[in-house]
C-alpha cells in the first residue's frame, strides 16, 4: 500500500508540476488527449491567475511530499515538517475554494470542491488537536484522512476520464469529484 501511496503522490506532483516546469501551452498540449475540452477552457482560465496557479500547483506538489516524509515515520523533523503539512494545507484549502467559487470549468464542481477543501482542513485540525492532546494514534488516523484528500485529484482526473467516455467533460466533473475523492477515502478506512 505505501508504494501505491508513493506513485500516486509522485505521479500528481508530476502533474501538477508540469505546467510550471514544461510551459502551459507545452502541458495543455501534453494532457490535451485526455480532456480536450478542459485543456482548451480551463487550463487558460487557470493560468490567467498566475500567482494562484502558481502557489495552487507548487504548494500541491510540496504538500504531497511534506505528507509522504510525515508517513514514512521519520520523527527527527516529524513537528517542523507537519507544521509546513498543516500551513500548506491551509494555502491549498483556501486556494481551492477560491478556484472552485471563482472559476469552475463546471458550476456542479463548485460543491464539492467545496466539501473537500473543508475536509481537508478539518482534517488537519482534528489531527493536531489529537497530537496536542496526546493522543498520538487518533492524530495519525486524522492526518492519513487528510493525505488521503491531498491524493484526491489525481483519482479525481482518472474517474475523468473514465467518465468521458459516456458524458460530457462538463457533465462528467461533479461526479468525477465525488467518486475520485470518496473512493479514496473508502480505500483508507476499509485498510483499517
Amino acid at each position: 500500500m505505501r508504494r501505491l501511496v508513493i506513485t500516486l503522490a509522485a505521479v500528481l506532483a508530476a502533474y501538477a508540476c508540469a505546467p510550471l516546469v514544461l510551459g502551459t501551452e507545452t502541458a495543455a498540449d501534453l494532457f490535451a488527449p485526455l480532456a480536450r475540452e478542459y485543456v482548451r477552457e480551463q487550463v487558460p482560465v487557470l493560468a490567467s491567475f498566475t500567482a494562484r496557479d502558481w502557489s495552487h500547483r507548487a504548494g500541491g506538489a510540496v504538500l504531497l511530499l511534506a505528507g509522504l516524509q510525515q508517513l514514512s515515520g521519520l520523527r527527527r523533523w516529524h513537528r517542523a515538517i507537519g507544521r509546513l503539512y498543516a500551513a500548506l494545507v491551509s494555502v491549498m484549502s483556501i486556494g481551492g475554494a477560491w478556484m472552485a467559487v471563482t472559476a469552475p470549468f463546471s458550476p456542479a464542481e463548485t460543491l464539492p470542491a467545496l466539501v473537500f477543501a473543508g475536509l481537508l482542513e478539518g482534517f488537519v485540525i482534528l489531527g493536531i488537536a489529537a497530537a496536542r492532546a496526546g493522543r498520538l494514534a487518533e492524530h495519525r488516523r486524522w492526518m492519513e484522512r487528510s493525505y488521503a484528500v491531498a491524493l484526491g485529484p489525481l483519482l479525481v482526473r482518472v474517474v475523468h476520464i473514465i467518465l468521458t467516455t459516456g458524458m460530457s467533460e462538463r457533465e462528467a466533473m461533479a461526479p468525477a469529484f465525488w467518486i475520485g475523492w470518496t473512493l479514496r477515502h473508502l480505500v483508507l478506512e476499509a485498510r483499517r
